[in-house]
């Protein structure tokens, strides 16, 4: 019970005892047993609150204690609390402290399951195939060679570089495998970069090792810029089989002999000897630059004049290096005694040509170190020329080997050139009826307009041409266009498809592609009456009925007997001799191996005979009985013998064809003579020596490099940013095998990590872009110099002219006869410069005898300069003189003595 309830019932306790004895103590109340009952009451109250008050007392004293207990407890609970407080920072510490090392432990713990987890999986992949992730880069984020070797097959498939990422994800997802990264377009390319670099490596090993080699090369122009392909063939080391391997293709500045000179050395010195030699292959066992000159066996390309200057610029080359090659080893054995006074000789000359001792002191360090190597140079020449006095003529001219031989392709092309010049003076010879000339518009308005014989009529004729061939790339033009928006195109599939229940394509005469005129005219007579009846079906589907004038010509050449007949002739030519010929020099020998051009020397022998025989006997051919046995080169079944009973059908209504075929035969075989010259009995080829051919290989055709300058072509139509850097190693890599050569043993990862630096550094160095920049400056230099000729050539012509109009001119003749010993030679020849300059302009106010007296000026001069100082040969002939005479035969003035 709380205090302030005790005080308030002591309270009424005493009150309820103040009444009760102010009842019983009153003056006027007896003692009652109400009093008795009241005091009773009264006594209890007081003894309750006597007990009251002690039991007060007793709780104060209990709640005393209480609160010194409750202080108690109070201040061990806060002792606890501070325990409790540090027990639970220590708790939270551990707690962390162990959460940190149970991550750790998770984390190792899941590496590991993630390292053996892609373990099994890879063992389960190599050993059952089974599906799971694939990574294209490994340690350092390098992508791995498995992951290499697959983007460079893909860019070799033709797959965009910037696609082969989306390539690789589409084809691993395909078989349910994740690929856990990607690769930029940038790598791409330093990857397919890789892959040149380390076919430029392949080609310098292996040529190193089989120490003889041949090349081959063709130009063409794209987009007006040149290009030059490259190859190269030899015998691999333990292989009897040649291969052929691809260079880089290269911009040129132009076409002449000495700018493909500069070119292959840049190949050969720079593209494989200094690759491979920086290269760490190279670095353990380098190669001479000279030995792998010297190793230079041979030249394959078409027949134009300036391959044969650049055979001869290639063959001094060699020749130069062999020397040096020689020269080497003969200072490596011979004595002081022998080779010490010839380099005395050489130092002293090397220091006389530079103006003696105080010249020589006066030059740099860099000139004199460039002299000294000139001199040692020149050394090893003069020596490997006494090493080759020692030698017999025969080892010599092993040492000197050096062969070239021409396309065969361009050799049969050139035969069919040769023919058809024969066919037009074949016609020309009887007289006629000439194929009809299938003129283009403005010759045939001009013909018009000017009437028959007229001047313009005669130079319209003149101008245009007839024929088969003209038909043939007309046709190809108007059925097979190169421009897919002009010509029939599909139209003309079409429409044959309908009506022979399968498609033909007209030959694509259009483009430059090889014998496609042949094609074509065997196309022609084979399907001469579709193509005919397709003309009318274009001419009645048109708004306006009627052909335009490529169709007239067409449809002219198409009813001509005569252009009929010559391309019978050559459907005939190529059936028998072109088709065979080249089925033989594309093919192999009975034994596997492929031709070698120097060995086809008899086939061409056998070429001109089989001409001769059809020339003796056209029946072989033209005989309704006539076989392919006696009527093809080969003896083998004709390529078409369709266009053969074409050509028996309507060889009634072609009466000269007997005849224009012996006179295209003609034309053929001397082609044949002229264009096989590397083969003459007292040719290079004939007098090599077995040990001379050894190792030597060119391929009979210019095949590789024509499909590499096409396949540039396209791929510049095709991807116009692809950069020619990249073109290259992406076919040099294709071509060359490359990929087994990165299998190889001899790749290290040294080698491998090299390639990598290697190809970042040539596509940051701008190879490409310094290529075009020196077209454009050669372009620029050349046209500066022309400028400054043609500035010189006025400058020169306009002293020329106001030198002659000082000349008084002397037009008596009989003066001339009777005085011209008093006349000098220079005098004479000023007189001769006079009329030469103005007898045009002035004939009409002289007599017209003005050139007689010319010619008596010349006896004059002669006879005067056979006393004189002056040269009779600076005298002009003018026995021969006509206004048309080159620029050159107008500079006859001389100075005055």
């Amino acid at each position: 019970m709380g205090a302030t309830a005790l005080q308030k019932r002591s309270r009424k306790l005493n009150q309820a005892s103040n009444r009760a004895r102010s009842d019983v103590t009153g003056p006027d109340s007896p003692i009652s047993p109400r009093r008795r009952e009241a005091l009773r009451c009264a006594h209890v109250a007081e003894k309750q609150l006597e007990a009251l008050k002690e039991a007060h007392k007793m709780d104060l004293k209990t709640i005393f204690d209480l609160r010194v207990r409750i202080d108690t407890k109070d201040r061990r609970l806060h002792n606890l609390w501070q325990v409790v407080r540090c027990g639970r920072a220590s708790k939270t510490k551990l707690r962390v402290k162990l959460n940190w090392t149970k991550h750790a432990k998770n984390v190792r713990s899941f590496r590991i399951k993630e390292q053996r987890k892609d373990q099994a999986e890879r063992i389960r992949r190599e050993a059952w195939g089974y599906p799971g992730v694939h990574r294209m880069k490994g340690k350092g984020g390098i992508v791995t060679e498995k992951s290499r070797e697959c983007v460079r097959e893909l860019f070799r498939l033709n797959v965009p570089a910037a696609k082969i990422n989306d390539a690789v994800h589409v084809v691993f997802e395909s078989g349910d495998i994740t690929v856990a990264d990607s690769i930029s377009r940038r790598e791409v390319v330093c990857i397919v970069e890789e892959g040149g670099i380390a076919s430029d490596i392949q080609v310098a090993k292996e040529i190193t090792e089989a120490k003889a080699y041949t090349i081959s090369g063709d130009g063409t122009t794209i987009r007006h810029i040149n290009y030059e392909a490259k190859h190269a063939t030899y015998y691999p080391k333990g292989s009897d089989k040649p291969v052929t391997r691809m260079l880089d293709i290269t911009c040129a500045v132009n076409h002449t002999s000495e700018a493909q000179f500069t070119a292959w050395s840049n190949a050969i010195l720079l593209e494989l000897v200094g690759t491979y030699n920086t290269s760490p292959l190279g670095v353990e066992s380098p190669v001479n630059p000279d030995s792998f000159v010297a190793w230079l066996k041979g030249l394959g390309t078409d027949h134009a004049a300036d391959q044969q200057k650049l055979k001869q610029l290639l063959e001094a080359w060699m020749i130069s290096a062999r020397q040096v090659v020689e020269g080497k080893e003969y200072l490596s054995v011979a004595g002081m005694e022998e080779t010490m006074p010839m380099i005395v000789w050489f130092n002293n000359k090397k220091i006389q040509d530079a103006g003696g001792n105080e010249g020589w002191s006066k030059l740099s360090e860099a000139q004199k170190k460039a002299k000294d190597t000139e001199v040692c140079r020149k050394l090893w020449e003069h020596f490997g020329e006494t090493r080759w006095a020692s030698m017999s003529p025969q080892e010599v001219a092993v040492q000197k080997a050096f062969v070239w031989c021409g396309c065969c392709m361009h050799k049969e092309m050139n035969s069919v050139k040769g023919g058809c010049q024969a066919m037009k003076l074949f016609w020309q010879s009887i007289g006629g009826p000439e194929p009809i000339k299938l003129m283009n518009k403005a010759n045939t308005a001009a013909a018009a307009n000017g009437g028959e014989g007229s001047k313009a009529s005669n130079h319209a004729n003149d101008a245009s041409e007839g024929g088969a061939v003209k038909l043939t790339s007309l046709i190809g033009a108007l059925f097979n266009h190169k421009d897919d928006k002009k010509g029939m195109q599909d139209t003309f599939r079409l429409y044959f498809q309908q009506w022979l229940g399968y498609e033909v394509a007209c030959p694509d005469t259009s483009n430059t592609r090889f014998q496609s005129h042949c094609d074509c005219a065997i196309f022609i007579l084979v399907h001469l009456p579709q193509i005919l009846a397709f003309l009318t079906h274009i001419m009645y589907n048109k708004t306006t009925v009627g052909l335009n004038h490529l169709e007239k010509n067409v449809l002219k050449g198409l009813q001509c007997t005569s252009t009929l007949t010559e391309l019978a002739v050559l459907s005939l030519y190529a059936n028998s001799v072109s088709y065979p010929y080249m089925r033989i020099v594309r093919g192999c020998k009975p034994d596997g191996s492929r031709y070698n051009a120097l060995d086809l020397g008899p086939l061409h022998e056998k070429v001109i005979a089989f001409c001769n025989k059809l020339i003796a006997n056209t029946d072989l051919i033209l005989s309704p009985e006539a076989s392919f046995v006696d009527g093809a080169l080969d003896g083998k079944p004709w390529e078409h013998p369709e266009v053969f009973y074409a050509i028996q059908f309507m060889a009634k209504d072609l009466p000269n064809l007997h005849s224009c075929l012996v006179a295209f035969l003609r034309g053929t075989v001397n082609t044949w003579r002229r264009f096989g010259e590397e083969f003459r009995p007292d040719g290079v080829l004939a007098g090599l020596s077995p040990e001379a051919r050894a190792g030597i290989f060119i391929n009979p055709t210019n095949d590789h490099c024509e499909g590499g300058l096409g396949r540039l072509h396209r791929a510049i139509r095709e991807a116009v940013r692809l950069s020619l850097s990249t073109h290259n190693a992406k076919q040099k890599y294709a071509t060359n095998q490359t990929r087994d050569f990165l299998r190889s043993p001899a790749v290290t990862d040294a080698l491998r990590s090299w390639l990598r630096a290697e190809a970042r550094r040539r596509i940051d160095s701008g190879w490409d872009r310094r290529q075009k920049e020196a077209v454009i400056i050669h372009q620029k230099a050349a046209a500066a110099d022309k400028q400054t000729a043609e500035k010189a050539r006025d400058q020169k012509k306009a002293e020329k002219q106001a030198k002659l109009a000082k000349v008084v001119p002397i037009l008596d003749s009989d003066w001339i006869q009777k005085s011209h010993s008093s006349m000098r030679v220079s005098q004479i020849v000023e007189q001769i410069n006079w009329h030469r300059q103005f007898l045009i302009l002035i004939v009409d106010r002289f007599n017209k005898d003005i050139f007689p007296k010319l010619q008596t000026l010349v006896s004059a001069a002669v006879s005067a300069g056979t006393g004189e100082s002056e040269s009779v040969a600076a005298i002009p002939d003018v026995s021969s003189w006509n206004e048309a005479e080159d620029e050159d035969d107008e500079d006859l003035i001389m100075d005055e003595p």
